[in-house]
């Protein structure tokens, strides 16, 4: 009975060992891990722009920061323990940004803005709880002038102007659970000219974006 119960422990402590030799082994930094069984993000988040001032034929537009609204799909398509790589497809929308009168003239008294800018982030440290990333796209814009000028005439001029956008960017994710992260980032975008009833003196219009929300994975 005494040799049983010793052969008992020696055999626990064998394995007892051997479970501890394994999960101390160390791993390799270069090993290829494939994506994440959660492959796909949806993001959902508000922020405001902050629009550089524009100098016209008549002196300077300045604006107001307007709310956008911002929904974004990614996809996890490859990575390394320390870094992945997704591409993703951001749509925001800007219902409306007002207008300073800063010129003699009378430009519109507002626009809205539509952006479709598809790319790829490179998202760091994507076990961690949190994760740092940067972005890049390239795709589309379009602007719609309001109605009215700022003096409250009618807007006789043309009032849209659409054309190619690209933009360039940063952020953080904050892991909450497996299934949800909340984000915050920035997106400096570079789009046509908005159609505002006055002469432009500039071909592209800065617009940067601050941005705070959730995260869905699945």
């Amino acid at each position: 009975m005494l040799n049983l119960l010793n052969q008992k422990l020696l055999a626990l402590a064998f394995c007892g060992v051997m479970a501890v030799s394994i999960t101390s082994r160390p791993v390799s930094a270069q090993t290829i891990v494939p994506p994440s069984e959660k492959k796909n993000e949806a993001a959902f988040l508000v922020g405001v722009n902050q629009i550089a001032d524009r100098s016209t034929s008549l002196g300077k537009l300045s604006f107001d920061r307007g709310l956008h609204y911002q929904a974004v799909y990614a996809r996890d398509i490859w990575g390394v323990r320390w870094l992945h790589f997704f591409l993703e497809a951001p749509v925001i929308y800007t219902p409306q940004v007002k207008i300073n009168k800063s010129s003699p003239g009378d430009p519109a008294a507002s626009y809205s803005n539509f952006l479709f800018i598809p790319g790829v982030r490179a998202k760091f440290f994507p076990r961690r709880w949190y994760s740092p990333w940067l972005s890049a796209g390239y795709g589309y814009s379009t602007s719609s002038a309001s109605g009215h000028l700022l003096d409250g005439a009618v807007n006789n001029q043309t009032r849209t102007a659409s054309g190619k956008a690209w933009q360039y960017g940063g952020g953080i994710d904050f892991k909450v659970t497996s299934r949800f992260s909340v984000r915050a980032e920035t997106r400096d975008f570079y789009t046509v000219v908005p159609a505002l009833a006055l002469p432009q003196n500039d071909s592209r219009n800065r617009n940067l974006l601050y941005s705070a929300g959730i995260v869905f994975h699945f």
